[in-house]
């Protein structure tokens, strides 16, 4: 189940057929809500319309096999505070210094104080080698965003570099271990490629 162009008040799924159905039951909620909106459609995608922005959203896919049951496939996704037209794309560079991964901590990309997207290092199946991992996310131009860290284990082999829309690096940070803060760090997003104004 693959979720797209999420808006400010709808989103884009789409999915692969399992057989040979055709038809689906596409159900969706807010994740708060214990009532599901139900629609029947013959094609494998469907736009979810009149949504809420900045809420978070559950949405279900199950073939529609008549009297016969049918497994759903479940998502989760939160709504934006603009149009994917008004966005760009920053970069994050994850790195880990055993190539384990992050042991548990991850990145929180936070607009407006709503969690955009969360960010982990690969386990590469470390043996005391340094790995990298990118990450994109696309975020709203002009917004308050900030990057919480949540602590797991081993913070010091966490390094993490944010890089702007047009490569630029913005920060870096590097064992988190004993440069941690909260948030990491602050900045006003900046699309048109002069940079972002740093807040701290």
């Amino acid at each position: 189940l693959i979720i797209s162009n999420v808006g400010t008040t709808y989103a884009d799924i789409s999915w692969t057929p399992g057989g040979s159905e055709s038809s689906w039951i596409v159900e969706y909620k807010e994740t708060t809500s214990s009532t599901w909106i139900s629609n029947t459609v013959t094609t494998p995608s469907f736009q979810l319309t009149n949504l809420t922005e900045l809420t978070s959203y559950n949405v279900r896919v199950k073939a529609d096999c008549g009297d016969e049951t049918s497994s759903y496939t479940r998502e989760t996704f939160n709504t934006m505070i603009c149009d994917p037209s008004n966005t760009c794309t920053y970069t994050f560079v994850l790195g880990d210094g055993y190539g384990d991964g992050w042991n548990g901590g991850s990145l929180e990309v936070q607009q407006n104080g709503v969690t955009i997207a969360t960010l982990a290092a690969i386990d590469h199946d470390g043996d005391d080698e340094q790995t990298y991992d990118t990450a994109t996310v696309s975020l709203c131009d002009g917004v308050s965003t900030s990057l919480v860290w949540n602590m797991g284990d081993y913070d010091d082999e966490v390094s993490i570099t944010l890089l702007g829309p047009d490569g630029t690096m913005l920060f870096s940070v590097f064992d988190l271990e004993d440069n941690y803060a909260s948030p990491l760090h602050t900045f006003t997003t900046d699309c048109s490629g002069s940079g972002p104004v740093v807040t701290n």
